[in-house]
């Protein structure tokens, strides 16, 4: 079993824990600080723009994940080759539905 640390982390890699990829947004020497916990329920991979709350606005909350609570990691060229769609898929809302937020939001979208 590999033991993870802050050596095997970057700033927008993906780190795999309990079935979802969560974008990092910072590594720490005991944690990484990823999205909300709460943000990625039922979902595949969550990236920094799609961490949306239950009113739709778009989630600044935080949380820390242990390293010894990691189960994988993603690279941010690898997770750029996941397919959109896999946000829409996840939440149960049409692709159309979800560029609308992040248009009204002023997100940029992804290709």
């Amino acid at each position: 079993m590999k033991i993870w640390t802050a050596a095997d982390f970057t700033k927008g890699d993906f780190v795999l824990h309990h079935g979802t990829w969560w974008e990092v947004y910072r590594v720490n020497a005991k944690s990484l600080t990823i999205p909300w916990g709460h943000l990625g329920v039922g979902r595949r991979i969550i990236r920094t723009n799609d961490a949306y709350d239950w009113h739709g606005q778009l989630s600044t909350d935080t949380d820390r994940l242990g390293y010894d609570r990691v189960q994988g990691r993603m690279s941010a060229a690898e997770a750029a080759g996941q397919p959109f769609t896999t946000i829409a898929l996840d939440t149960g809302l049409t692709e159309e539905a979800i560029r609308e937020v992040l248009r009204a939001h002023g997100i940029p979208l992804p290709t």
